[in-house]
């Protein structure tokens, strides 16, 4: 299982007026567990006033460069992303995690087209990919539709000019301003799915799309991942991302199902040693383990991230939700548990088969 570092903060850059790009350090020997692929992302960790906070934040220095960056957007309750825009010095240290996620594209020596599209801080794993893609494959070109509210809240703006003038033929960028009019209609407003096909049939971009990335709020996702579809991109050829996803109440299990269970035995293998605990029936593995003061692995608990991981070797369990998994993964007995709710009197998860 992976486990957290504690990494120094090198350099602190402000991006806009509500985000920061953090740049992390560590030593020499740990450059191989922090290399990454374009759109992974870092678990960080920071004790605050007895709470345990953690959150997940996109890399969005290059892939293979020398220097390893998140950038964080302020959020309005946000104890850490506040923590972060305010609070962080140079020479302060996180806890983090080792690279992780899977929202990462291979390389080709083929020339394509890929048409990204993000909102707010879903740049932040984007940026990522288009540099790699321009650096590396030098037949292929890359779209980005943005979507922000005003000019001022466009994350790394210069960055993204820098690269249009670098890469005058092969880089184009379509800016749409839900709270700033343009002179051209289709550029303003929220990014919807009426709006995509506007700028993918009528504004020049209705050249063959051969992968697309998607990084945003969910429903935003969800809507233009639909799209897509109708526009005759296949499922294959869409990666996506989820930035943030509402909390969930009262919701069905995945297949639909509601746990009867009262007491459920819970066996919990975490870093080789063997825990065992009894449990709600209708509490998550995860909200299990923590009670019982386990350090399982966690971030997002909205079953976006992977963080929680884990492996069902004995009984059966049913996610409330998930993003994060394939079909072949949880056929495989993999779950994430901070979804994962026991459908059998008596399971055992392990987290070391998980990472």
């Amino acid at each position: 299982m992976n486990s957290f570092y504690s990494l120094s903060i090198d350099k602190i850059e402000k991006n806009t007026a509500q985000s920061v790009v953090l740049t992390l350090g560590y030593e020499a020997k740990l450059a191989k567990k922090f290399s990454f692929r374009a759109g992974q992302y870092l678990t960080v960790r920071h004790h605050s006033e007895g709470e345990d906070l953690r959150r997940c934040y996109s890399i969005c220095s290059i892939e293979g460069g020398p220097s390893l960056q998140i950038g964080i957007k302020k959020v309005e309750g946000g104890a850490f992303s506040s923590f972060a825009n305010e609070k962080l010095k140079v020479g302060d240290r996180l806890e983090v995690m080792p690279p992780s996620g899977k929202f990462t594209l291979k390389s080709t020596s083929v020339a394509r087209h890929v048409l990204a599209v993000a909102a707010g801080s879903g740049i932040t794993p984007i940026i990522s990919h288009i540099e790699r893609i321009l650096l590396e494959e030098l037949n292929s070109n890359v779209t980005l539709i943005y979507a922000n509210k005003t000019p001022s809240s466009i994350m790394f703006r210069e960055r993204i000019e820098d690269l249009k003038n670098l890469y005058l033929k092969r880089f184009s960028v379509v800016h749409v301003l839900s709270s700033t009019p343009q002179d051209i209609e289709l550029f303003s407003g929220r990014i919807n799915a009426d709006k995509l096909r506007g700028i993918v049939t009528s504004w020049g971009q209705n050249k063959s799309i051969d992968n697309v990335l998607l990084c945003g709020p969910e429903d935003m996702v969800h809507s233009l991942r639909d799209e897509f579809f109708e526009l005759g991109v296949t499922h294959e050829k869409i990666l996506y991302e989820l930035f943030s996803t509402e909390k969930r109440k009262n919701m069905q299990p995945v297949k639909g199902k509601l746990t009867t269970l009262s007491e459920v035995a819970v066996t919990i293998i975490l870093d080789g040693v063997t825990h065992k605990l009894e449990m709600n029936g209708g509490d998550t593995i995860l909200s299990a383990a923590l009670e019982n003061s386990l350090d399982a692995p966690f971030s997002c608990q909205g079953g976006i991230c992977s963080s929680c991981r884990c492996k069902i070797m004995e009984g059966s369990g049913e996610m409330e939700v998930n993003h994060a998994l394939e079909d072949y993964e949880v056929q495989d007995g993999y779950a994430l548990s901070c979804q994962l709710r026991p459908t059998t009197n008596k399971i055992t998860i392990t987290y070391d088969e998980g990472h």
